[in-house]
């Protein structure tokens, strides 16, 4: 890097990678979710939270045969999305998309961050029905446990 008459001089010591920092910001996602049943009633509320490589649309065909009886099954989908192929142009419109819910990488960080969403998500669908649920159930898969 030069000065302005054309000198070269170091870089800054704050610039150097030795010194980087990792820090945190809370910012607001959308989270995509969805549901069997009837929202506005239930008597029975199912969370169920898919595993690895899954989304939340297909993870529930494997519900169906649950619903009916005021039973509202939900199922939160993971909010890191990831293409299946890892070859360069694979990416086409119809390229495999898989859900993660995290990595080794800054877990914690992930796990309090799931926690939050996945309150928020029960205390919206809870909130929004005319009764409280009679019984809450909740099953994790996979990586959703």
């Amino acid at each position: 890097m030069a000065g302005r008459d054309g000198t070269p001089h170091a870089a800054s010591p704050a610039v150097q990678l030795s010194t980087a920092r990792e820090l945190h910001i809370a910012v607001q996602k959308t989270a995509r979710y969805a549901v069997l049943g009837d929202l506005a009633d239930p008597r029975e509320v199912w969370f169920v939270i898919h595993g690895y490589g899954q989304l939340a649309r297909r993870f529930l065909r494997r519900f169906t045969s649950l619903v009916g009886d005021g039973r509202l099954i939900v199922a939160p989908e993971a909010l890191n999305r990831y293409y299946f192929e890892t070859s360069p142009g694979v990416h086409a419109r119809d390229a495999g998309i898989g859900g993660t819910w995290m990595t080794h990488e800054d877990r914690e960080t992930e796990i309090a961050d799931y926690i939050a969403y996945l309150d928020q998500l029960y205390h919206f669908i809870i909130g929004g029905a005319q009764r409280v649920p009679a019984r809450v159930v909740v099953l994790g898969f996979s990586q959703g446990v």
